[in-house]
């Protein structure tokens, strides 16, 4: 290289590091301004909460009061619901075997399964469900009660059944249609079955 372009480079450089170190220096007074303005605001926000903080409003401690009474009512609630929503071990496992009963075991076993009502009529005796085994029997995740399972029935007579059990159903029901006092039988719950799935199909 000659000496010339060595020069013209030294110099473009030298250029080029004045420059922008010139523009990468703050001056004194910007500094100055900048922190003058920092200081006011934050001396305006530490002012403003310490006053609402010594010196709260009464309206605004009324609402504090009782929006903490109802925030603690709500949390009572919570705990509740939380006792009751937590499900042990053994339910879950007995939740999980009565979800796939429902969705792979045939009809005879999931009505023999979710009934608990058995009338015994001199040696002869008919199984029945109530409307809420035939809930239980249809919706997933709801737990048969203890002590009921498969081909394990709650004993009754036929002619005190409607007092014994008080299944609390409106006159117009449609398990009174069905006959039986309310009760269904396993004709019943295959009637029942087959229309809620034509339904089903026409939606």
């Amino acid at each position: 290289m000659t000496a010339p372009v060595v020069k013209k480079i030294y110099y473009r450089q030298q250029y080029l590091n004045y420059h922008t170190n010139k523009k990468a220096q703050i001056h004194p007074h910007k500094l100055l301004l900048y922190s003058i303005l920092f200081g006011a605001g934050a001396y305006t926000v530490f002012n403003v909460g310490m006053n609402n903080q010594i010196f709260p409003s009464i309206t605004a401690a009324e609402e504090v009061s009782e929006s903490e009474s109802d925030s603690d009512s709500e949390i009572e609630t919570r705990k509740k619901r939380f006792k009751k929503e937590k499900i042990g071990f053994r339910d879950r496992k007995i939740i999980e075997y009565e979800n796939r009963m429902r969705s792979y075991s045939t009809p005879d076993k999931i009505f023999r399964y979710f009934a608990t009502v058995r009338l015994t009529y001199g040696e002869n005796t008919e199984v029945y469900m109530t409307p809420d085994d035939f809930l239980r029997a249809i919706t997933p995740g709801m737990k048969q009660p203890d002590g009921l399972g498969l081909d394990q029935y709650r004993r009754y007579d036929p002619k005190t059944i409607s007092q014994r059990l008080n299944l609390d159903l409106d006159e117009d029901s449609i398990f009174y249609k069905l006959g039986s006092s309310g009760l269904i039988t396993f004709s019943d719950y295959i009637f029942l079955l087959t229309v809620l799935s034509s339904k089903l199909f026409t939606l």
